[in-house]
Parts: C-alpha cells; structure tokens; sequence
C-alpha cells in the first residue's frame, strides 16, 4: 500500500469507506463516531447499495486507521473502498 492509500485526502473528494451495517440507528452511531475524527468534516451515507458506502470528507489529511479504530470502538468495520 501506498501513503495515498492510508489516507483521506483533504477537499471535496474525500475517501469511500464500505460497512456491512445496515440498521439506521447503528449507521447514525456510526457516523458520529466518524465525526468526531480530528479533520472529518462531513460524512454522508448511502444504503442503496449492498455494502453500505460511507463517504468520508475532511479538511485536512485524516489516517484511515484513526477513522477505522473510531468505528471499532463501537462493534462496527469500515473498509476503504480500493481507488482501482
């Protein structure tokens, strides 16, 4: 993996996660916890599809690992999606 691959990148285009979580009340835990990630500045879900994306848009470079262990702390796994 490279340095682009274990980051979000600041601006608009942010970083793709994917989570099996499918219940609205876990998946609005979910995303506070995200939130809270020093930098994260919006997160927005789409459930249309299986698994559920979790878009990721922060303002200054973010560590995936910090958004991943944020998400532990709650029972939940995010997964970048690949760029590829």
């Amino acid at each position: 993996m490279s340095f682009i691959d274990d980051i979000v990148i600041p601006g608009d285009k942010g970083r793709t996660f994917m989570t099996s979580v499918s219940d609205p009340e876990e998946l609005s835990k979910l995303k506070n916890a995200v939130l809270k990630v020093n930098g994260v500045t919006d997160v927005s879900i789409n459930t249309e599809v299986f698994p559920t994306e979790v878009h990721v848009i922060a303002d200054v470079v973010v560590d995936v690992e910090s958004i991943e262990n944020e998400v532990n702390g709650l029972g939940f796994h995010l997964l970048p999606k690949s760029n590829l």
